[in-house]
């Protein structure tokens, strides 16, 4: 093989990786291009059929969750409004208990929304996997408990956010808080880790602390 004719073979391999890499799009997280690196009319999953079976496993398991938080704040706000099958009402609670269900049902409704949002853009991105299962199973449970624990910290004074609204019922901001850090739980965690953090010292001394 001459010189010339391995130039010619270079560079046809140069063009045909350039114009591979052309058509490779690799949307961002929130990009503005809705198209997941796709064609037009390019409408097939790219996932097998038992991948996508357990994709809408997850999905119908985040909805049902959903649908039952979504009931509890119906109930919550329907004052006279019975919870199924019984005649108790949610004003029929005593006060701390209403504080308690509103932070985490709404506390589960965000991190669900989250859930739900999350496995939309990583199944439509190509970046599904079965190791973040678990995340997805708990990520409701955990962030129902995390709102009221938040809710509890709130209550009693460690982070001052005013929960009286003139002409709502009290447990409307509750429920706002419970959402809040619900859907942004992450957020919620790095405020906890300041208050923590003002508690018990500084982390280069808790960092010493647990070297010894």
């Amino acid at each position: 093989m001459t010189s010339t004719e391995s130039t010619k073979i270079n560079s046809s391999h140069n063009v045909d990786a350039a114009s591979t890499d052309s058509k490779l799009v690799v949307p961002g997280w929130n990009a503005a291009d809705p198209t997941d690196g796709r064609a037009k009319y390019d409408y097939k999953s790219r996932y097998p059929l038992c991948i996508r079976v357990q994709m809408f496993s997850e999905a119908l398991y985040l909805l049902v969750i959903l649908i039952i938080s979504t009931y509890h704040l119906v109930w919550m706000f329907g004052d006279s409004l019975p919870f199924w099958q019984t005649q108790l009402t949610f004003t029929e609670l005593n006060r701390d208990l209403q504080k308690m269900f509103a932070f985490f049902t709404a506390g589960a409704i965000g991190g669900t929304m989250f859930g739900l949002k999350y496995l939309h853009h990583v199944a439509g991105k190509g970046l599904w996997n079965e190791d973040r299962r678990i995340w997805r199973i708990f990520t409701p449970f955990l962030t129902a408990l995390l709102a009221a624990m938040f809710g509890i910290i709130v209550d009693g004074g460690f982070i001052h956010l005013s929960t009286q609204v003139d002409g709502k019922p009290p447990y409307s901001s509750y429920v706002s808080i419970g959402f809040f850090t619900g859907y942004f739980a992450d957020t919620a965690l790095a405020k906890l880790q300041e208050i923590a953090t003002f508690i018990f010292g500084a982390e280069k001394k808790a960092a010493s602390l647990i070297d010894q």
